[in-house]
């Protein structure tokens, strides 16, 4: 035991940072502290509240020597799966760092478990492995063992996979003894964009329909004009046939030719004026009855050939 303490401390002082980014000062000193908090509770023999800080602290910096003590933390509790799973953490962080003696050292603590443990094998295709921001978690506890087997405790456990834009994934395996076997394939499948939003459909055009205001108005002005027409039109057939009383053999006197010439400027006037009130009878007309006929759901019928707003 005093070898592995030994062994511990000179983890300690020579700590090989996991291959994460580097963690803000803040982040460091709070996980030293829990570190060191951790490491009294040991001594203490207080191994549940040492191995909940020991996990705080390395959540906050990755760092192989706080794997290491969670390590032997969770084997002093007697959770032999969680303490097998952070020394291959060690191992294989240690081989990558080429420390070969720590490596080996680390391997030996976890085939000491092996045999209390029964197999898991996660099983993560090519496609998914290539997902940026991949997680794999066991019993929430993230792992980076894929495709080969892994050790965990007897028990129920869940096995869980996420990755941006794809929908988590989760499922549960029972392991009854020591012996028994299981293997998950993680199926992450992408979230669907969004659809795009729907276009707005174009006013409905609506054919223009003459308020019956304007049918009536029109009417009214156009038949006034038909009746002043027809009057002023009488006046100037009467004023002719006065004429005619100053006149004898075609030939007329000075006041018939003057009656004659203002019943010819009646006439005239009169015509223009009943034609006005003709046309405008006839809008008007058109127009009400138009107002009356269509409301404002009529749609487009003939195009270039009605008024539209």
């Amino acid at each position: 035991m005093r070898a592995l303490w030994l062994l511990t401390w000179l983890l300690l002082c020579a700590s090989v940072a996991f291959a994460q980014p580097q963690q803000s000062v803040h982040k460091q000193a709070e996980a030293s502290a829990r570190f060191e908090e951790a490491m009294k509770l040991m001594h203490q023999r207080k191994f549940e509240r040492a191995c909940t800080l020991l996990e705080e602290s390395l959540a906050l910096a990755a760092d192989m020597t706080t794997a290491f003590r969670l390590a032997e933390c969770y084997d002093e509790l007697g959770k032999a799966g969680p303490a097998w799973h952070y020394y291959r953490e060690v191992a294989e962080a240690a081989e990558g760092a080429g420390l070969a003696e720590r490596r080996d050292h680390a391997r030996k603590l976890a085939d000491r478990l092996t045999p209390k443990l029964a197999r898991l094998r996660i099983v993560v295709p090519d496609d998914a492995q290539k997902l940026e921001g991949l997680t794999i978690a066991i019993d929430g506890r993230v792992t980076s063992v894929w495709n080969e087997e892994v050790r965990v405790d007897p028990g129920t456990h869940e096995i869980t996979a996420s990755a941006p834009d794809h929908h988590p994934w989760s499922q549960t395996v029972e392991l009854v003894s020591r012996k028994d076997t299981a293997e998950v394939k993680v199926e992450l499948r992408r979230i669907p964009p969004p659809p795009p939003p729907p276009t707005p459909a174009p006013p409905e055009k609506k054919m223009w329909v003459p308020p019956l205001e304007i049918g009536i108005a029109l009417t009214s002005v156009g038949a006034a004009g038909v009746v002043t027409g027809l009057v002023i039109g009488g006046i100037a057939k009467g004023r002719h046939d006065d004429s005619l009383e100053h006149c004898a053999d075609r030939a007329c006197t000075d006041e018939g030719l003057a009656i004659q010439d203002e019943a010819i400027a009646e006439g005239n006037a009169a015509t223009v004026v009943f034609s006005i009130g003709l046309a405008a009878l006839a809008a008007g007309a058109g127009f009400w009855l138009a107002s009356e006929l269509m409301d404002d759901s009529v749609e487009v019928g003939l195009d270039g050939f009605r008024l539209y707003f």
